[in-house]
């Protein structure tokens, strides 16, 4: 039994004892467990597909976080890798029936088969074409997502 101070103690100042439902909050533990696996297993194949470990390496590397690739300079860091690989996560985890990527609607199992698909070379794309645009980006994220899974 777990004992408890009363936010309104009565005039006596007694202790009230509660009860702690066990059997709803083993029930409830082991369903966020099974759902942090899961979570967690997503978040590894994402980052196998887009060797995560390349860009923390070269993040690690290198000072200033360019280079030059092709006809442009790349830039970004990790910190923009961890946040797009923790939206592609939210959005394979979601439970929603449809999420909404720029102003469509599209289907999760839709988004889902898309976003484990990303390569490296996708990546690459959203974070180059974010860096050359010239126009005001209200949210970074939305505009990364956008070029990734179009």
């Amino acid at each position: 039994m777990i004992k408890y101070q009363s936010i309104n103690p009565s005039s006596d100042g007694v202790t009230k004892n509660f009860r702690s439902p066990k059997s709803f909050n083993d029930k409830n533990d082991r369903l966020k467990n099974k759902l942090s696996e899961q979570r967690d297993d997503i978040e590894l194949l994402i980052k196998s597909n887009i060797e995560y470990d390349w860009y923390q390496d070269f993040f690690d590397e290198t000072p200033d976080n360019s280079m030059n690739k092709g006809n442009g300079t790349f830039a970004g860091s990790i910190a923009e890798i961890d946040m797009l690989v923790g939206i592609i996560v939210d959005s394979i985890c979601s439970e929603k029936q449809y999420i909404r990527i720029g102003k469509e609607d599209m289907p999760r199992s839709v988004v889902e088969s898309r976003f484990k698909k990303l390569e490296m070379k996708h990546i690459e794309y959203a974070l180059k074409c974010l860096m050359l645009n010239t126009k005001e980006i209200r949210k970074e994220s939305v505009e990364m997502v956008l070029k990734m899974i179009n």
